[in-house]
């Protein structure tokens, strides 16, 4: 969910140098809000993520109702690879898990707008992903309707925090009543609806700027 908090650039710089302690140029920038929300009835949200660091790659995903209960979840890790490729197998793990467990409607929200961009048919798939990217494209078009969309990582706290869960190679199934302290109050957190701001460059701004000059 996002939503522009004001339209005023005055209001803006106000609201910017207040909860950031600086001077930007507001009127060339828009304040945000987000959340994480449920998905509607009968239909299953599937959070993803990749982890990549100089040692270390991972991927996780996980599958919540649309009560918000967490249904269930994986994390693995895997031979080191581009982040984007771990997003994307992020994605593909988490279609598999709704699929496993035959759940038929299905949104799936990454944090890599790249990997969202790619599955909405936008963009160049570099070849080292292409076969990860047919694989996921395929196990989509088994579903009767998903979406993809981007979100922020505040939104994803849960799927990164399965991305970066495992310490050695192979895989670990989550559920309910398994999960870890952290995760589960990363669950918490999500179903009680907090609200995230973002400070974005709007870039239609400029436009008019330039108009203008």
């Amino acid at each position: 969910m996002h939503s522009r908090l004001n339209c005023d650039p005055t209001a803006e710089t106000e609201y910017i140098s207040t909860h950031f302690g600086i001077y930007i140029p507001a009127h060339k920038y828009m304040a945000i809000t987000f959340s994480w929300c449920p998905p509607p009835p009968g239909w299953v949200k599937c959070n993803s993520d990749g982890s990549l660091t100089s040692d270390r790659a991972g991927h996780g995903a996980l599958v919540r109702d649309s009560t918000g209960n967490f249904v269930v979840g994986e994390a693995a890790q895997v031979p080191l690879a581009s982040i984007n490729h771990l997003e994307l197998m992020g994605v593909k793990q988490g279609i598999c898990l709704c699929i496993q467990r035959h759940f038929r409607k299905v949104i799936i929200e990454t944090d890599s707008s790249t990997v969202c961009a790619w599955i909405q048919g936008q963009g160049l798939v570099p070849w080292r992903s292409k076969r990860v990217f047919l694989e996921t494209m395929d196990l989509l078009d088994s579903l009767d309707e998903w979406s993809i969309q981007h979100v922020y990582r505040e939104a994803n706290v849960p799927g990164d925090l399965l991305a970066a869960r495992m310490t050695s190679p192979g895989c670990s199934l989550f559920f309910p009543h398994t999960v870890w302290t952290k995760l589960a109050a990363a669950l918490l957190r999500d179903r009680a609806g907090p609200t995230f701001t973002r400070i974005l460059h709007d870039p239609s701004l400029d436009q008019v700027d330039s108009l203008n000059d």
